[in-house]
């Protein structure tokens, strides 16, 4: 399925930061002794480098624990802005426009073949319709054959 990796690192970067900012809120809890409030907010501004005042007196130990709070968040926000980078611009952006583009070419057709499949027979249906200029929609249940559809240009449902 097309968009399933890209999903996956997005709910992939979604888990790590909850678990940053959870890891560092019961940290804080238990190294500051403060209210839950307090320590998310303490989270929040550790993991964003905003450096505010803390809310607590910060011991050598939660010092520390600050230190590892910092490299998790930036590491896992670096992360998410990578594969943020990588998705749109290595191929999800590209594919989300073509498929775009392919659904705006569908819906003006008018007057059209409906070709279903686009196995030995259809190609070579496909070719007459091609050399002919006969407007056509192909619908393949096979996702390759769709893949190879869409490279090309060609009208296709999945």
């Amino acid at each position: 399925m097309v968009g399933l990796k890209e999903d996956r690192k997005v709910l992939l970067v979604i888990t790590l930061l909850i678990g940053v900012i959870t890891l560092g809120t019961i940290g804080y809890i238990f190294l500051l002794r403060v209210p839950f409030i307090d320590a998310l907010y303490m989270t929040v501004i550790t993991i964003s480098t905003v450096g505010y005042t803390e809310v607590g007196e910060m011991t050598p130990t939660a010092q520390l624990f600050s230190i590892i709070i910092i490299f998790l968040g930036l590491g896992t926000v670096g992360y998410g802005v990578t594969s943020a980078f990588g998705i749109f611009f290595e191929g999800t952006f590209r594919e989300k426009w073509r498929k775009n583009k392919m659904k705006t070419m569908i819906d003006e057709l008018k007057d059209h073949y409906i070709l279903c499949g686009a196995g030995e027979t259809g190609q070579s249906v496909i070719q007459y319709f091609l050399k002919s200029k006969v407007p056509f929609v192909v619908i393949e249940q096979r996702e390759d054959r769709y893949e190879e559809l869409e490279k090309r240009g060609i009208p296709a449902i999945f």
